[in-house]
């Protein structure tokens, strides 16, 4: 995505998270576009989980990590 887009995106979105900003302005599309869009599907299911990915490159592991074998 071009850096201006992305930060024009940035500031129209408030406090709502990026991915769901982008379900929401999916959906109102494609209901504009007179499309059926199920409430359902404009929000993450259940399974998803929010992650902090701020320092995640330099945080060391909390789980074993296995290096895989040379063939």
């Amino acid at each position: 995505m071009d850096i201006g887009l992305a930060s024009e995106l940035d500031r129209a979105r408030g406090r709502k998270d990026r991915s769901q900003f982008v379900r929401e302005a999916i959906a109102e599309k494609l209901k504009r576009m007179k499309i059926r869009v199920p409430e359902s599907l404009i929000y993450p299911p259940p399974r998803a989980k929010v992650i902090q990915m701020q320092l995640a490159a330099e945080e060391t592991p909390k789980y074993p990590v296995r290096k895989k074998a040379a063939k």
